[in-house]
């Protein structure tokens, strides 16, 4: 507050006012990001305090939305950690939109946390390199009771989870000089490589395999190719695919094999 007067004279007074409430984190984790077809997956939702928190969390709820087609398993336990009293609340849902994951409402002591588990299966079959998504959100207020004036806080998190990821590996299969040994190769001498792609439980559109060799380095010929049975390349069966031409430009240098739609149909590991 200010006084003034006509002769100039002022005076002031102040107060300041600090706003005490309850701040929360709500995050969701995963403990497999990059799953196959019909892989489970565990996940885990954890709500905590922030350090600028300074009341209890009061009727806090919880609700988690499954990443979509996920087939919704089980429910874990809810867990407190930290010194205050809390009565654990129940956990029900099954993931939809319309019965979303709930941690029903509960009073959450400043400097706790409370976490809770839940499986689902991916669904099958899947596109190689897919986005699935889960999210959860929490409100909760610093007011006990219902009051038409409080402040409704809340938080959100998701986690993704890309599906049906391979993996390729380079070794020196074998050089034509004996009197060089691992990596160390000379000039002249021929260098055969093996790649190896290691293809996930899912449907590849578009699959290619690229090489590029060092500068002084071109490709001389293919000397050998095998798939797995479980795999299904344009169509036919992985060991009865042929050899596939591969493409070659840069001076031999760089090498690419085209081999269209490839679906690894096992269910139990990724294949080769």
């Amino acid at each position: 507050a200010r006084i003034v007067d006509g002769n100039g004279a002022s005076a002031t007074s102040r107060i300041n006012a600090f706003v005490r409430e309850a701040l929360l984190d709500v995050t969701v984790s995963v403990d497999n990001p990059t799953p196959d077809a019909l892989d489970v997956v565990t996940f885990t939702v954890t709500a905590s305090h922030q350090n600028a928190s300074r009341l209890d969390a009061l009727d806090v709820a919880i609700t988690n939305l499954l990443p979509t087609d996920y087939e919704f398993l089980s429910l874990g336990p809810v867990q407190q950690m930290g010194s205050g009293t809390i009565d654990l609340p129940a956990l029900r849902g099954t993931g939809s939109v319309a019965d979303p994951i709930l941690l029903e409402p509960f009073d959450l002591p400043l400097g706790d946390t409370v976490s809770f588990t839940f499986t689902a299966r991916v669904p099958d079959p899947v596109i190689a390199a897919s986005t699935y998504t889960d999210i959860v959100s929490a409100a909760w207020s610093s007011i006990p009771g219902f009051d038409a004036e409080e402040r409704i806080r809340d938080d959100s998190s998701f986690v993704d989870l890309v599906t049906g990821v391979p993996d390729v590996t380079k070794e020196v299969f074998a050089t034509s000089l004996t009197d060089t040994t691992g990596l160390d190769v000379t000039i002249g001498e021929v260098v055969e490589y093996e790649l190896t792609i290691d293809v996930a439980e899912a449907i590849h559109t578009g699959f290619m395999v690229e090489d590029n060799l060092p500068a002084g380095m071109r490709f001389i010929s293919q000397t050998g190719f095998s798939a797995s049975s479980s795999l299904t390349i344009g169509g036919v069966s992985g060991n009865l695919f042929p050899a596939p031409a591969p493409t070659v430009t840069n001076d031999g240098r760089n090498i690419s094999w085209n081999f269209g739609s490839v679906e690894n149909t096992g269910r139990d590991n990724q294949v080769r």
